[in-house]
């Protein structure tokens, strides 16, 4: 407490400066200023110098009838710590959230198509078909089935039916999952007929 001491009695204005430890084990802090001066200003430094120690203080005014002017510091406490910052991360999907098909690519080349799905977390699969409108289908929903990861043989398409509302697409797929175990889903077509039959692949498989 005697560096605290010095720095306060070197301030412009104050008389004397008194630093103890009360019972509690906190510091009190008292300070005389001299007539004349400008106390604002000395109880602007005084609670710089404070702050600086890692303390805070409410002065007030102990007594106006002495040649010097008595601030105490009372009250007196470490400083809050300045919260940590907190890192900007982006978050995945939340444990139990249900997982999106985001993407269908194709890939074509002379003699075969390569078809890769991804899904909203961070999942990816692909499958290897030959050219023409009814293999890349089956490309896309055996590269579906990979991503979903049921495992066993991918299932075979068995209808596909394209419908029109007003100025939407729709198409519904029906697929057999095994031993006659049927089932539909559908999608929009709102980008890429492609996209649309993946998604309505994915809503078959995971519904």
């Amino acid at each position: 407490m005697t560096e605290l001491r010095d720095e306060l009695i070197a301030i412009d204005g104050v008389a004397q400066a008194r630093v103890e430890i009360v019972d509690d084990g906190s510091p009190s802090v008292q300070l005389q200023v001299e007539p004349g001066a400008d106390r604002l200003a000395v109880g602007t430094l005084v609670q710089q110098i404070l702050a600086k120690h890692g303390l805070k203080s409410r002065l007030a005014p102990e007594s106006s009838n002495s040649n010097t002017q008595s601030f105490t510091a009372d009250d007196l406490m470490p400083l809050p710590e300045e919260p940590a910052p907190v890192e900007e991360s982006n978050p995945g999907p939340v444990e139990g959230s249900i997982r999106r098909l985001v993407s269908v690519a194709v890939e074509e080349e002379r003699r075969r198509v390569v078809v890769t799905v991804r899904d909203d977390r961070g999942g990816s699969a692909s499958a290897i078909g030959r050219p023409g409108r009814s293999a890349l289908r089956d490309a896309v929903a055996s590269a579906v089935f990979e991503l979903i990861g049921e495992g066993g043989a991918p299932p075979s398409i068995v209808a596909i039916h394209r419908a029109t509302e007003g100025s939407r697409q729709l198409i519904t797929v029906v697929i057999d999952r095994g031993a006659g175990d049927l089932s539909v889903g559908s999608a929009i077509v709102a980008v890429g007929w492609e996209y649309a039959f993946g998604r309505a692949v994915w809503a078959a498989l995971t519904t």
